[in-house]
């Protein structure tokens, strides 16, 4: 009888210690996971603020390249379809290459709207309603842009909002 208290004290014990690792592995790996979270948080770009209707954020592109991203208030203009009955509502946020084009775009806000509006509202449905047609309406406005600029240029246009009603 008493070997048969000893066997099982030493199974409970066993048991016992393989829960303990277990939950030391897990806590190491949890430990891991937040580690990494930190170091990704605080490896993010610096944002600075220009007047106006644009806000300037600077981050670090290929090998010391860097890019300032110029985000500009949405823009609601009804399409080209028959009756005028949807309308597109596109927030917008331009890649150029330094704080100067930034400000550029600042003093010509009203010009580079008005060229944007124009070129949106010249849109019917069917010419922006798949990922092709939002490509060439990107490259279309980066065109337009780049051509009332003299500080430097648009290098890319995204839409950080597309909706079509």
């Amino acid at each position: 009888m008493a070997k048969k208290e000893e066997r099982n004290n030493k199974e409970e014990k066993k048991g016992g210690s393989l829960l303990v690792l277990i939950l030391l592995v897990v806590q190491v790996i949890t430990l891991a996971a937040v580690g990494g979270l930190f170091y990704m948080v605080l490896k993010r770009p610096a944002v600075a603020v220009v007047p106006g209707d644009t806000a300037v954020k600077g981050k670090a592109r290929e090998a010391g390249k860097t890019a300032v991203m110029v985000n500009l208030k949405p823009f609601v203009v009804n399409l080209a379809d028959e009756g005028g009955r949807r309308y597109l509502k596109a927030s917008i946020d331009l890649e150029v290459g330094s704080k100067g084009v930034a400000s550029e775009i600042d003093k010509n806000l009203p010009a580079i709207r008005n060229a944007i509006i124009m070129i949106l509202s010249s849109k019917s449905f069917a010419d922006i309603f798949d990922r092709a047609g939002k490509d060439r309406l990107r490259e279309e406005i980066k065109y337009a842009l780049n051509s009332k600029l003299t500080k430097g240029e648009v290098r890319q246009v995204y839409f950080t909002e597309f909706v079509v009603q």
